[in-house]
């Protein structure tokens, strides 16, 4: 049986305050709040389901569902507007300096470069974690296997 994404008697959000475990039977009492794809209704599950299977084509949507490729659009629409709405591309920006002000706490960034990188978000550069993040912060790769400065090429 499947989550209620609403209350059926007055439409309210719902409180998961216990889960148990099927295998030993360890009962957690608490207080749980739904995720996002819990508080949709049964058919909008099923669509984001068939989306990730069909890996976000809406062409293969639309041969699954036996509809129009505008119903596939507008249900996608919908679904998108149950979780909250379209990402903004502020929104995914301050994920990316929250994630980038975390490793300069642990010490994997220096402060310079999270700055120099969040200078590049603005600008809309795409470089981020791929470009050098190896080599970046304290213990980093990114002193390794460069030549030495002492002239000593070791062919002697």
């Amino acid at each position: 049986m499947e989550l209620p994404g609403a209350c059926p008697n007055c439409g309210g959000t719902l409180e998961i305050r216990e889960v148990v475990c099927r295998a030993c039977d360890t009962v957690i009492r608490s207080h749980y709040e739904p995720g996002p794809f819990d508080r949709l209704d049964a058919e909008k599950r099923r669509f984001a389901l068939l989306f990730l299977r069909a890996a976000g084509n809406l062409r293969e949507m639309e041969r699954l569902l036996g509809v129009s490729y505008p119903t596939v659009r507008k249900k996608l629409d919908e679904l998108i507007e149950a979780l909250g709405g379209p990402v903004s591309a502020g929104e995914g920006e301050a994920e990316e300096r929250r994630r980038l002000l975390e490793r300069v706490r642990r010490g994997e960034l220096s402060v310079d470069q999270a700055l120099a990188r969040i200078e590049r978000l603005r600008r809309g550069a795409a470089g981020g974690e791929a470009e050098g993040a190896a080599g970046d912060g304290p213990g980093g790769s990114g002193d390794r296997g460069r030549a030495s400065d002492t002239g000593d090429s070791g062919d002697s």
